[in-house]
């Protein structure tokens, strides 16, 4: 039995699975949501029942923990890409041998 409640629900248990996620790490399972989030709040009516603030405000929380991790996650990334960045010239300078000089091998020992 549907109740006027369910899409509430739905829209926390949404805001759940994108919370495990972003915990994984899961980037592509988390855009693929996007849909479900769409069609949920389509549901909603434009003024919410008063039975339904205790939801909206767990939603809402969770929604803003999962805007803070996502942003972490950026920067974590964005950090971890500079890092790469920085080590590229010595990567390709050890890779061609440019540092090193020449090989060569005693062979008078």
């Amino acid at each position: 039995m549907t109740t006027e409640l369910d899409s509430y629900e739905a829209l926390v248990a949404l805001a759940r699975q994108e919370r495990e996620l972003i915990d994984r790490g899961d980037w592509l399972a988390l855009v693929d949501l996007e849909g479900a989030r769409r069609e949920t709040m389509a549901r909603l009516p434009k003024r919410p029942p008063k039975e339904a603030r205790r939801l909206l405000e767990q939603a809402q929380g969770l929604v803003r923990q999962n805007i803070v991790d996502i942003g972490l996650a950026m920067e974590r990334t964005r950090v971890e890409l500079a890092a790469v960045s920085r080590s590229r010239p010595a990567i390709v300078s050890y890779a061609s041998g440019g540092s090193m000089g020449p090989s060569v091998v005693d062979h008078s020992a």
